[in-house]
């Protein structure tokens, strides 16, 4: 039977040192570490695209509709859906906080389509949405 030679054993033995070094090193993050301070929020320019949220969901009574079913039923997450297919993106709605207030009426939520409007106003630190259906 022959042995195994010096050189081999050596190539064996560095090739699982090697092997181990790789399952054995940590993790590299994919992201950089969060400072824990988050990035300043342009309120200016985040009303902006309420406004444009608030007007596109006006003329479309399909999302006018699922927007006051939202705030009747105090749905945040049909809310932050309907945000977003308005014009929102889900990185600006991240941590928001939205509030739902009916007006006119008695703020039942039973006028007419014709007479429903919306308001959709932005506030910060922390960051808030206050969507105001009225009838």
């Amino acid at each position: 039977m022959k042995t195994a030679s010096p050189k081999m054993f050596v190539k064996l033995v560095l090739a699982t040192v090697i092997a181990a070094g790789f399952t054995l090193a940590p993790a590299q993050p994919a992201s950089k570490p969060s400072t824990g301070t988050a990035a300043p929020v342009d309120t200016a320019q985040l009303q902006a695209t309420a406004n444009k949220a608030a007007a596109s969901i006006r003329v479309r009574p399909i999302e006018m509709k699922a927007m006051a079913n939202a705030a009747q039923t105090k749905n945040t997450n049909m809310a932050k859906t309907i945000l977003v297919r308005n014009g929102f993106t889900a990185k600006q709605l991240e941590g928001a906080t939205i509030e739902f207030k009916n007006s006119g009426q008695g703020g039942s939520g039973g006028g007419s389509q014709e007479k429903t409007d919306i308001r959709i106003e932005v506030s910060c630190c922390p960051l808030r949405i206050v969507i105001t259906i009225s009838f």
